[in-house]
């Protein structure tokens, strides 16, 4: 798992182009639930675009807050409204992982079954997302990467791109400006494929300025 939690954190660094901020590992976690015990040994905690993971100084001064009951310990957040927990209990059958919105009258209950598919889960929603839309830069085409390959896939995005545009590859970074990030997550997954470097920036809502 916690191999799996490292390969998850370098795709989602190398798709968004910016290095995820992480801590030194946990050497002792005996006061964490076991499920959070990947993702401990591999970092104190976690920062990226969409949520963060705390750092245990600060798990363990909200251990006992009255919000999340005395079954349940917080370990992060997205930058919205919901929280993520762990079950003290985890070993009780049910889920043990809960995304749970601190605004809703929704009793805290399990939804995940690790670390790992919750951050899959919420990477997912942040880039495969119809509502969202990014900006697509292509930073590097080698020749080995078939410039072509990548002149096709950012036409399907742009049809206006004019007739020149492979010479453009030339005079990199090249950045196309408020691509449905649905689409833009998949030219930049196809783009990574044919050897060159692209990546999103600036992942927002839809209606954002």
């Amino acid at each position: 798992m916690p191999d799996q939690i490292v390969h998850l954190v370098r795709q989602i660094a190398r798709e968004l182009g910016d290095a995820p901020l992480l801590f030194p590992p946990v050497e002792s976690a005996t006061n964490l639930p076991a499920p959070l015990l990947p993702l401990y040994s591999f970092s104190d905690g976690l920062e990226l675009p969409f949520l963060r993971f705390a750092r245990t100084d600060e798990i363990h001064e909200l251990t006992h807050h009255h919000l999340f009951g005395e079954h349940w310990v917080w370990f992060g957040e997205d930058f919205g409204f919901t929280d993520y927990l762990c079950r003290f209990d985890a070993d009780d059958g049910g889920l043990p992982i809960a995304s749970w919105d601190r605004e809703s009258d929704i009793p805290i209950e399990g939804t995940h079954r690790s670390v790992l598919d919750l951050l899959h889960e919420e990477y997912s929603r942040f880039v495969e997302n119809d509502m969202h839309v990014a900006d697509l830069h292509v930073s590097a085409v080698p020749p080995e990467a078939v410039p072509m390959q990548v002149v096709r896939v950012i036409r399907s995005l742009n049809s206006q791109a004019v007739s020149g545009l492979s010479a453009d590859l030339r005079d990199l970074p090249l950045v196309l400006d408020s691509i449905p990030c649905d689409l833009a997550i998949e030219a930049v997954r196809t783009i990574l494929g044919t050897g060159a470097t692209a990546f999103l920036r600036n992942v927002r809502p839809r209606t954002a300025g």
